[in-house]
């Protein structure tokens, strides 16, 4: 089996896959429209009609199927064919039926079809045959000479005012298809349906049993299936599990208020062991994050983090991180300390005390200095992190907040959702790569994005063609504020383009992997 020819109008292409080669569009009032079984092309039995560069021939041995409906067989339906020509072609007959006809090669099946039925038809050539099957079931031969072969360029060739009224979903043509594959393919014609991939709005499920990671004391997703009757599940199967005082759990993960905490059994930890965070800091002044209610380590400013282990409290300068989302890792190593933000070294240094560091509550000590923000992961180790260990619990966290390829689009569709037309105008193109956004006369268009929590307002790839050549720019996004034709401000991305500017592989992430 090998494919000739694959045209998906589902999937809003007017690609032929396999040639990679783009058929010129006559849209009249037809074009992409929406069905129930998702995109196909509408022809409006006057105008619409697709044409191909190049021909392809039905040699001996392909089938051509077609995902198909019409709306009126009184005026010969020309529905596959050659471009201006009147005796090379597939058409419904106002009888109800099918004729192929091929220079002096003229055949009509007996099968009568209906109007305003979709079906899913396949016409093969086999050598002195002709056969049709309809819905993956056969259904009749009919004579056909082999010296004649079909050619086709063109869906819906209008030769002699003989149009196309209906859909087309997909043609495809193939050389030895066989009962298996014409279940295969009635099978997806009959699954077809709207599908779109997400383009924002991800959900990643959070862990809920970590037993199988080594080193790990204790461990908390703070999800749902994680708390049980006021109790926060130890998912690193130790039996740590937290009482949890006042604290709410939300959809990004447990909010504390400067008064709530969570208590734990007693678990010692001795002097080699990694503290790691991710969540929001609303507030970082004299914030307990673990604690035996005499030893602990806090936050005591924006930019400070400090440690106690004995008579020396040890402070620790770090980047400011009030009011964002960010992951801190605290590695001790006997008296060496390490602490890193966002998988970032931040600062090192030395604990003189050196004593054994045990706990039995975290964020808060029994009645002051709690936390106050929102704690997405906590994790708790019995062994010093790598650099590179603390660069992989960061980037287990950057995530896609926008990903837009435009491929959930129709060629020439002027409306992707979610985004905002300010001025000049927007079309949706593709070339042999993929989809999209072009430019058509100069303007902006905005796509909202509320990326004002994340660490240098997230991080942004994205490809642009400045009518030359095709660029992929990789940054933060307020790096990207440099450029001309990009902008962010008021929870809002504002692409200009001026004519033949296009955008496509949008990926807006909420940090920037390491």
């Amino acid at each position: 089996m090998a494919k000739i020819f694959d045209l998906d109008f589902r999937k809003g292409t007017l690609i032929d896959s396999v040639s990679k080669t783009a058929g010129t569009l006559t849209a009249g009032s037809g074009g992409f429209k929406k069905t129930e079984k998702g995109l196909a092309m509408e022809f409006d039995g006057s105008a619409t009609k697709l044409v191909f560069p190049s021909d392809v021939t039905m040699v001996d041995g392909s089938s051509v199927f077609f995902d198909i409906k019409c709306s009126d067989f009184s005026n010969y339906p020309t529905f596959f064919g050659k471009d201006g020509m009147g005796n090379n072609y597939i058409r419904f007959e106002p009888n109800n039926t099918i004729r192929v006809f091929s220079d002096s090669a003229n055949i009509i099946f007996a099968k009568m079809f209906k109007e305003n039925i979709r079906y899913f038809i396949e016409i093969k050539f086999n050598g002195s045959l002709i056969d049709l099957y309809v819905d993956g079931l056969y259904v009749e031969s009919q004579s056909w000479s082999s010296a004649y072969t079909l050619k086709f360029n063109t869906l819906s060739t209008g030769y002699s005012g003989r149009w196309l009224k209906g859909y087309i979903g997909k043609v495809l043509i193939e050389s030895g298809v066989n009962a298996t594959r014409r279940n295969e393919l009635y099978k997806e014609f009959l699954n077809s349906s709207p599908t779109e991939k997400p383009v924002r709005g991800f959900e990643y499920p959070k862990p809920t049993d970590l037993s199988y990671e080594s080193g790990l004391v204790a461990a908390y997703s703070f999800s749902p299936e994680t708390i049980s009757n006021g109790t926060l599940l130890d998912i690193s199967g130790n039996g740590n599990h937290g009482t949890i005082n006042g604290a709410l759990l939300t959809k990004d993960g447990m909010k504390f208020d400067g008064t709530s905490s969570i208590t734990t059994p007693s678990v010692t930890l001795g002097t080699v062991y990694t503290l790691a965070y991710r969540g929001k800091f609303t507030s970082t002044a004299n914030q307990v994050l673990i604690t035996d209610n005499s030893y602990h380590h806090r936050l005591t400013s924006n930019t400070a983090f400090t440690i106690y282990t004995g008579t020396s409290a040890i402070n620790l300068t770090i980047p400011d991180i009030a009011g964002k989302e960010v992951d801190i890792v605290f590695v001790r190593n006997g008296t060496d300390i390490r602490v890193y933000v966002n998988g970032i070294l931040a600062i090192t240094g030395t604990n003189p005390d050196n004593n054994s560091f045990k706990f039995n509550r975290l964020f808060g000590l029994s009645s002051s200095q709690r936390f106050d923000g929102t704690m997405i992961d906590n994790k708790i180790y019995n062994y010093a992190f790598t650099p590179q260990q603390a660069k992989n619990y960061h980037n287990s966290f950057v995530k896609p907040v926008i990903v837009e390829d435009f491929s959930n689009y129709a060629v020439r569709d002027v409306s992707p959702k979610g985004w905002v037309k300010g001025t000049g105008s927007f079309i949706i193109g593709e070339d042999v790569n993929g989809k999209y956004l072009q430019c058509t006369s100069n303007g902006t268009i905005i796509i909202p994005a509320d990326l004002d929590s994340f660490k240098d307002n997230g991080y942004i790839e994205i490809d642009r063609w400045d009518g030359v050549s095709w660029t992929t720019h990789k940054s933060t996004v307020d790096a990207l504020k440099a450029l001309s034709w990009f902008d962010y401000s008021n929870k809002k991305i504002t692409l200009t383009g001026t004519t033949l500017d296009r955008f496509t592989n949008l990926n807006i992430y909420n940090g920037v992997k390491l």
